[in-house]
């Protein structure tokens, strides 16, 4: 499990990578309209998956906190 975790980081990585080449494009101003509209459309993809990814990992940040959490009261009770 572990390698598909890394696997997540670094397609965050490429693709926020991506979307700031989309951008570099895009301010170039050496584009057509339907140029740009492509790159935009595919900026936003690239930034709702890494919007995507990172709600898991807030979740899953979330979930480890509240098992350590539970973890530390219940020794608390027993100590």
């Amino acid at each position: 499990m572990q390698a598909a975790q890394v696997k997540d980081e670094f397609s965050l990585e490429e693709d926020l990578q991506k979307v700031e080449e989309i951008i570099n494009k895009m301010k170039s101003g050496q584009l057509n309209l339907e140029e740009m509209i492509k790159l935009y459309e595919e900026g936003i993809s690239l930034l709702t998956r890494c919007k995507q990814t990172l709600e898991q990992a807030e979740l899953k940040i979330n979930q480890l906190s509240a098992t350590f959490n539970q973890s530390e009261s219940e020794g608390d009770n027993n100590g």
